[in-house]
C-alpha cells in the first residue's frame, strides 16, 4: 500500500505545479493592445490629471487639470511607442516635476485601469515609478 500513496503524492505535486502555471499564464498572456493607454488618467497622489493621446504612431500626455491652473496644457511624455513583446509603451521620455530636465521613461497596465510611470537616469534599478488611475 506504502508505494501506492507514494503514487498519488508525486501525481498531486504534479497536479499542483501544473494548476499554479495555469492559472499564473493567465496574467501572462493578458491582451493588451497599443491604444489601451488612450484615455484621461488620475494621480491621486499629486491630484494631477492627463489624457494620453496617440500621434501618429507615439503616445503623449498632456496634464488637463492641477492644483498649479499654469500647468494646465503642459506635455509631460512623449515618443512612447508601444512594445508588443514586453507589453508595455517605452522608448519615451518624462518631463520631471519641479526640474528642467526630462528622464527616460516606460509606462506598464497593471490592468485595464491602473497604469506603472516609471521614469530613470541611465539605470531602471535608480527610477521612480508612480500610479496612474483611469478616470471614468
Amino acid at each position: 500500500m506504502y508505494p501506492f500513496n507514494k503514487n498519488i503524492q508525486t501525481i498531486a505535486k504534479g497536479i499542483g505545479i501544473i494548476s499554479f502555471l495555469f492559472c499564473f499564464s493567465f496574467n501572462l498572456f493578458a491582451q493588451v493592445s497599443s491604444n489601451d493607454i488612450i484615455g484621461k488618467w488620475k494621480n491621486t497622489k499629486t491630484s494631477k490629471s492627463v489624457e494620453v493621446y496617440k500621434t501618429n504612431d507615439t503616445y503623449s500626455a498632456k496634464i488637463i487639470n492641477a492644483i498649479d491652473k499654469s500647468q494646465t496644457g503642459k506635455v509631460i511624455i512623449w515618443n512612447f511607442t508601444f512594445d508588443k513583446a514586453k507589453f508595455e509603451w517605452n522608448g519615451g521620455e518624462v518631463q520631471l516635476p519641479n526640474m528642467a530636465h526630462s528622464a527616460n521613461c516606460y509606462i506598464k497596465l497593471r490592468d485595464i485601469n491602473t497604469a506603472s510611470i516609471t521614469g530613470y537616469h541611465g539605470l531602471l534599478l535608480f527610477g521612480s515609478s508612480e500610479k496612474y488611475y483611469r478616470e471614468k
